[in-house]
C-alpha cells in the first residue's frame, strides 16, 4: 500500500492515512522539515528578490519491531479447524496494527504544535484556522470515538435549528468539512488536525510475518518440558516500521 486512503473515513487504522516507503535493510533515511518562512513577492526589476527559509534535517533510524505471540496452542486444535489458523492470523495482524497505530500517535503528538488543551467544537475550529495561517489544508481529524462521539453530539445540539450550516455534516463524520478519523490509540479528550501527507509510514519488505515456535520450555509438574513434548505450538508475529515525520508544521494537537 504505498499510497494513503483517499478518503480518510474510511481509514481502519490512523496509519492508513500516511504513505508508505519501503526501507532498505531496516534503516530508513528522510529529511525532515525543522523551519518553514515563505517569503515570494512581485519584484521590480534588478531588485532584490526576497528570500524564503527552510532548514532541513537528516535522520537515519532503524526500523523499530512491532510483535506479539499466543499463549500454546495444540497442534491438532489448528490441524483440525482449518478457520482457527485463520483467526489466529487475523487477530495476530489486527494486534500488530493497533501497536502500530500507537506508534504513529505518539510519533505525531512529540512533533505537533499544541493548538489548545481541549477538544471543542470552538478548539477544533480553532486548530483548522491555526493551520490554514501556515498555508496547510488539513485532510483529516484524529480522535478517540468517546470523543468524536461528544463533539458530535455538540455539534447537532447546537445547530439543531438549522442543519445546513452546523459544522459537522450529519452522520457523515465531517467537521468544518474535513474528515474525523476515530482511533483508540489517542487518549479521550485528545485530537490530532493535520496534513496527513507530512508524514510517512517507512516499512520493510516481508510486512507482517507470522511463525510457530514448539520450542518454548515450560515447568508441568517437577519437570521442565519443550512445547514440542506437548504437542504445543506458540505463534509469533511481528512487523517492523518507523513512521516519519518529514512536515512537523503540517500537524497541531488539543491535548492537556
Amino acid at each position: 500500500r504505498p499510497d494513503p486512503i483517499a478518503d480518510p473515513r474510511r481509514a481502519k487504522f490512523l496509519f492508513e492515512l500516511l504513505g508508505e516507503s519501503t526501507a532498505a535493510n531496516g534503516m530508513a533515511s528522510y529529511l525532515t522539515q525543522a523551519t518553514r518562512s515563505l517569503a515570494a513577492a512581485v519584484v521590480a526589476e534588478g531588485a532584490l528578490k526576497p528570500t524564503s527559509t527552510f532548514t532541513l534535517l537528516r535522520v537515519d533510524a532503524r526500523l523499530k519491531v512491532v510483535a506479539t505471540i499466543t499463549d500454546p496452542v495444540d497442534r491438532f486444535s489448528v490441524e483440525d479447524a482449518p478457520l482457527l489458523q485463520q483467526f489466529l492470523d487475523d487477530e495476530l495482524g489486527y494486534a500488530l496494527n493497533l501497536a502500530l497505530d500507537s506508534l504513529v500517535v505518539t510519533d505525531l503528538l512529540a512533533a505537533a504544535a499544541s493548538a489548545g488543551v481541549t477538544v471543542t467544537l470552538g478548539t477544533v475550529r480553532t486548530a483548522i484556522t491555526t493551520l490554514q495561517l501556515l498555508n496547510v489544508e488539513p485532510t483529516a481529524i484524529a480522535m478517540n470515538p468517546t470523543t468524536w462521539a461528544v463533539v458530535e453530539a455538540a455539534a447537532l445540539a447546537a445547530y439543531a435549528a438549522n442543519s445546513n450550516v452546523g459544522p459537522n455534516e450529519a452522520f457523515s463524520r465531517r467537521l468544518y468539512g474535513v474528515p474525523v478519523v476515530v482511533t483508540t490509540a489517542l487518549a479521550t479528550g485528545t485530537a490530532i488536525i493535520g496534513d496527513f501527507g507530512g508524514a510517512t509510514l517507512f516499512v520493510d519488505q516481508q510486512g507482517i510475518r507470522i511463525d510457530a515456535s514448539v520450542a518454548t520450555p515450560r515447568v508441568v509438574g517437577a519437570a521442565t518440558v519443550s512445547d514440542f513434548q506437548l504437542n504445543q505450538l506458540i505463534f509469533r508475529a511481528e512487523r517492523r516500521a518507523l513512521p516519519a515525520i518529514t512536515m512537523p508544521t503540517m500537524f497541531v494537537k488539543l491535548a492537556a
